[in-house]
């Protein structure tokens, strides 16, 4: 198909012009046409490649020309991450490699900034969820939600019916796609420097004669270095026997900058090659395998979000494929209490906890934090399949009417978007059971990082989602919020 691509862009480019397309305003023979291509020209092919290939050839010029700008942003952004972080690199070089004859280079700085501390950021990174609102992202983050929304409003003052009129900007840039894609660039700079400072390196072993040393404030013995550095080259030590370095080299290239220190030139050379097997080993190496790790994971979650969108929901339904929960009361676009309404008035004893991609919470904790009756805790994750959805919504709303219409209690990551599967599943639950109160109790990695529009993000999509069932039923409890870590 003339202009279908499959590379990661392009499908993030599907992913983004799906959010901005209004599926609501389609036309009957539109929807005929769409019905006809998914059962006759898209065949057998999953539901995220039936999409793909609609937003190619029917996605309305528009939609497509505002979500190729936002995906340029994202591409624009990546590289540039990479190409700062290349430089990076090679003035690290340049500066930690530099000698001029009055003094040897000392290995241990080098080893520190690009062995050390790439190892160290890479574990804290896998170990710690970071929210990409903050960090060494959010600038990049923050300059492409400033251009989306500069760029909407043009393209909304022109009353196309194509276009989303809810749309919201945080929603295109901190979806769980988008993250992980930054992510992976992140692997892919981190990557970029370590490569720079192999080049810089290479460069100058071939062109310079470096003398290489050791030297330290701390009270280090030889034995001491050449036990952290047999330890380091164990993993190239059999196959690489010449990028060692063993304990008479370490005892001749000690430096001391007080005194007179006679480095040999042999010894000093052996240096040289142990510090770029560990740059390749311990920081260009482990990226490598986390960039194929989320690259993995991205295709996924992508395929995931293509299917879970709304106007993919919505798209896939004219073909009867539609994983999601349907609904069948229509949209109610009546009055409905304020959206800064964010306090039920009344509570009830006994509730139901609903666990948003929290796995790794503990019942027992939640229950303490409550300080209230539990009826049942229920868990959904990236495990669920979505085809439960509607058996756990129908759970959730026999149990409140059971316990006298108990309020159910959904724990969210607050610096995370609204996802369309939560919502659908908050809505069936509601039309379920229309006595029944919904309260999102937020979750933050720390206090400080609840801000303004976390609040605006949340509380816009819960006030959509309460003007389609005609009353305020779900309530944004923003004032209630709390740190992940007292609950786990």
């Amino acid at each position: 198909m003339p202009g279908y691509k499959k590379d990661i862009y392009s499908k993030i480019e599907a992913l983004t012009g799906l959010k901005l397309f209004n599926s609501k305003k389609m036309t009957g023979s539109e929807k005929k046409s769409y019905r006809n291509f998914f059962k006759n020209e898209a065949g057998s092919l999953p539901g995220d490649e039936k999409l793909n290939l609609w937003y190619f050839k029917f996605i309305p010029k528009p939609v497509k020309e505002i979500s190729r700008k936002i995906t340029r942003y994202f591409r624009l952004s990546s590289r540039l991450l990479v190409l700062v972080s290349f430089i990076v690199g090679i003035s690290a070089a340049g500066v930690l490699f530099y000698y001029d004859g009055s003094a040897p280079i000392n290995v241990l700085p080098i080893l520190a900034i690009f062995v050390i501390l790439p190892l160290t950021l890479l574990f804290l990174s896998l170990i710690f969820s970071f929210p990409t609102t903050s960090g060494i992202l959010s600038p990049f983050l923050q300059w492409i939600e400033g251009r989306i929304e500069a760029l909407i409003p043009a393209y909304q003052s022109q009353n196309n019916p194509a276009l989303n009129e809810q749309l919201n900007e945080y929603e295109l840039v901190y979806n769980e796609p988008v993250q992980i894609l930054f992510r992976n660039t992140l692997q892919k700079a981190s990557a970029a420097y370590a490569l720079g400072a192999l080049i810089w390196m290479i460069f100058n072993v071939t062109t310079t004669d470096l003398a290489f040393s050791w030297s330290s404030t701390l009270e280090l013995e030889g034995e001491n270095i050449h036990n952290i550095t047999t330890v380091m080259s164990a993993p190239w030590s059999w196959f690489l026997p010449a990028a060692t370095v063993d304990l008479e080299t370490v005892e001749a290239t000690r430096f001391f900058r007080a005194g007179s220190s006679d480095i040999e030139s042999a010894s000093s050379g052996r240096w040289w090659s142990f510090i770029f097997m560990s740059i390749v080993v311990y920081s260009l190496f482990p990226r490598f395998l986390v960039y194929f790790y989320y690259r993995s994971r991205f295709k996924k979650i992508l395929a995931a979000s293509l299917v879970e969108s709304e106007a993919g929901h919505n798209l896939l339904s004219l073909s009867g494929e539609s994983l999601l929960i349907e609904t069948t009361d229509k949209p109610n676009t009546g009055e409905y209490p304020e959206p800064d309404q964010t306090t039920a008035s009344t509570e009830t004893n006994e509730v139901i906890v609903l666990l948003w991609y929290l796995s790794e919470l503990h019942e027992e904790t939640v229950a303490d934090k409550l300080n209230r009756k539990i009826l049942s805790v229920h868990q959904i994750s990236g495990l669920s399949p979505v085809k439960d959805d509607r058996k756990i919504a129908q759970q959730i709303a026999k149990k409140s009417a059971a316990g006298d219409h108990a309020d159910i209690i959904v724990f969210v990551k607050f610096w995370e978007s609204p996802n369309i599967r939560l919502e659908r599943i908050l809505k069936e639950i509601a039309d379920l059971n229309k006595k029944s109160i919904i309260k999102i109790l937020p979750l933050v990695e720390k206090q400080s990082q609840q801000n303004t529009a976390n609040k605006r993000n949340w509380g816009s999509r819960m006030a959509s989602l309460n003007k389609e069932l005609g009353k305020k039923r779900i309530y944004v409890e923003s004032e209630r919020s709390m740190e992940i870590k007292a609950l786990a």
